[in-house]
């Protein structure tokens, strides 16, 4: 990436407190469910976290940004269990 460029990407992350991962899977819980989703599917999807699906800190992923040599980097949205950054070469 060119000197001044700009990166942006969604990621999912992980909740700073355990009670903050257990309000979120309930949140994507009854999100996924409101859709129609089959709750035996919605469980087993769930059970993903911490066993396939290893989502990194708001602070690990903007650590990992700094790392790889952008001098600007911000979260701009932030919601439950997902955040957008953007980072500036």
């Amino acid at each position: 990436m060119k000197e001044s460029g700009l990166y942006i990407t969604f990621e999912n992350i992980r909740p700073l407190t355990e009670e903050g991962v257990d309000i979120g899977k309930r949140y994507w819980e009854n999100f996924q469910l409101a859709q129609g989703k089959d709750p035996e599917e919605v469980q087993n999807h769930l059970a993903r976290f911490d066993v396939e699906y290893f989502p990194l800190t708001v602070e690990e992923h903007l650590k990992l940004l700094r790392k790889t040599g952008f001098r600007i980097v911000e979260p701009f949205w932030y919601s439950y269990m997902q955040a957008g950054f953007y980072s500036i070469k």
